[in-house]
């Protein structure tokens, strides 16, 4: 359990301000993109047995509301984490701060199992990638630099639940501080661009790529921005004759960034991530919404977006680079089987980053003291 001394210097506004832990569609971005909402039932206080690996079962107490109760223990393989605090909840489960006897923080991410199929794939998903992911982070860390570490996962009567990295706020957190420079805008460019990579050279395809989808490392990783939320995660396909002619969503991903395939409800590729990683990095850039990003009406949203790849230096883009422009072409010209060539994106960014002598060890902008006065001291496991 955590001491009383500990829990008395955990502000919750403070951790909850200072880290952003996203649940695959939650209410409020639910709404906003008019799809279908399953709100969580409120359950009288019961008790779950977990279902750990040597049959053994562990009583975990919930609230009211379906909420574990702060100081319930989980078991995992290697170490026992207790619940600090909830962080969000959301339609598909809730994020919770964690710490262990050591004191390390984590974040543990649950999901309901007693909800439709739909809702019970997402957090299955995300523990397959980061199952890849935990591979690659014990034998080639390099290659896994910006995807974060899952430590344990399990599941009780009431839902699954995986624990992992700890981290800051989401990249729609930062920006939405004020105006960040042209060389922030680069860096944020290559950072979510090598996250994507990452992921696709591990076989999957992310299909939600936006801002709030990355986030900031937590304390000594502040100076990195890692890809989350898998939950619609897919494997993709390297054969023709594993790609159906018609996705089985009629719409998947966020509007404003979601890619022409999915308003067509096509089947997503690799070239689909890296066409909203393309949005995204345009906002980066312009400092303003993308001239589809209030468009409600999808079918309006994707004549704007082909408007912009068939003639993209005609929509009014300040700041954004002409090597953006380029990656239109570049984009529409890959086969929804063929891996996309990584280098010729990555060239021209190269050169921006050359140009603005960027160091990224360095303190991102919004890192600044004022951030650091404000934000709580938690210890964050290592990734092993």
């Amino acid at each position: 359990m955590i001491s009383q001394e500990r829990d008395s210097r955990l502000n919750l506004n403070e951790i909850t301000n200072m880290c952003h832990l996203t649940i695959s569609d939650s209410k409020e971005s639910v709404a906003k993109k008019g799809s279908s909402l399953i709100n969580r039932r409120k359950k009288p206080f019961t008790k779950s047995k977990v279902r750990l690996e040597d049959e053994q079962q562990q009583q975990v107490e919930l609230d009211a509301n379906g909420t574990l109760v702060n100081g319930t223990a989980f078991k995992g393989q290697r170490r026992i984490y207790n619940v600090v605090c909830l962080l969000g909840s959301g339609g598909f489960g809730d994020v919770y701060l964690m710490s262990d006897a050591k004191g390390f923080s984590y974040a543990m991410k649950t999901e309901r199992v007693n909800e439709t199929s739909k809702m019970r794939s997402r957090l299955k998903m995300e523990i397959s990638v980061y199952q890849k992911v935990k591979e690659q982070k014990r034998t080639k860390p390099e290659t896994v630099a910006h995807l974060l570490f899952m430590y344990d996962h399990g599941r009780t009567t009431d839902f699954r639940w995986f624990v992992m990295t700890f981290t800051g706020k989401s990249i729609e957190d930062k920006i939405k501080l004020g105006k960040i420079s042209f060389r922030t805008a680069v860096r944020l460019s290559i950072e979510t661009f090598e996250g994507i990579t990452e992921l696709h050279k591990l076989g999957f395809i992310h299909r939600d790529i936006k801002p709030a989808n990355h986030v900031v490392g937590y304390e000594k990783k502040r100076c990195t921005v890692y890809l989350m939320d898998h939950g619609m995660a897919s494997v993709f396909a390297t054969d023709l004759k594993d790609v159906p002619e018609q996705s089985q969503y009629k719409f998947l991903g966020t509007m404003a960034y979601a890619p022409r395939a999915s308003h067509l409800g096509k089947p997503q590729c690799r070239r689909d991530d890296l066409e909203s990683w393309l949005y995204m990095c345009l906002e980066f850039f312009k400092l303003t919404n993308l001239a589809w990003s209030e468009e409600a009406d999808p079918t309006e949203c994707y004549k704007m977006k082909q408007q912009f790849f068939g003639n993209p230096r005609s929509f009014q883009m300040t700041r954004v680079p002409d090597c953006f422009f380029d990656f239109t072409a570049m984009l529409d010209k890959i086969g929804i089987i063929e891996e996309p060539d990584y280098e010729k994106f990555r060239e021209p960014m190269r050169q921006l980053a050359n140009g603005e002598r960027l160091d990224f060890t360095e303190k991102f902008e919004w890192d600044g003291a004022d951030d650091k006065k404000t934000r709580p001291k938690l210890r964050v496991a290592k990734t092993a």
